[in-house]
């Protein structure tokens, strides 16, 4: 990443076959996002950003916030880390999704999947 590179995954979409999923808070809701996100950070050792487009005064407008300079998955806490950097995440979408509630859409029953916090 020092010559400026990007590598952009979706943090609220899990694969069809994700091997690990975190529940966190999220709207009132136990929602499952991705782990792998955070697991490719630590490996790569790489910043981890949050980045949305939404509708503000008639425009599009991206919203680009730091969530991890680094991220960390000490032995002993690895999925506590995990679930404590998606929480980051889906607080970001939170306070997007209060500047522009009609931005974020899901095209499948995003609540109602199984919980997959519990899949190794």
């Amino acid at each position: 990443m020092a010559a400026g590179e990007y590598v952009v995954i979706a943090g609220d979409r899990v694969p069809v076959f994700a091997s690990q999923t975190v529940a966190v808070d999220f709207l009132g809701h136990r929602a499952p996002l991705p782990a792998g996100p955070w697991v490719l950070a630590a490996l790569l050792k790489c910043p981890v950003h949050f980045l949305a487009s939404i509708h503000e005064r008639g425009r599009y407008t991206i919203r680009f916030e730091p969530l991890a300079d680094r991220v960390e998955l000490p032995r002993g806490r690895r999925e506590e880390a995990i679930a404590d950097y998606a929480a980051r995440y889906a607080a970001a979408l939170t306070r997007m999704l209060e500047r522009s509630p009609y931005d974020w859409f899901n095209f499948f029953p995003f609540w109602d999947q199984s919980d997959g916090s519990e899949r190794s």
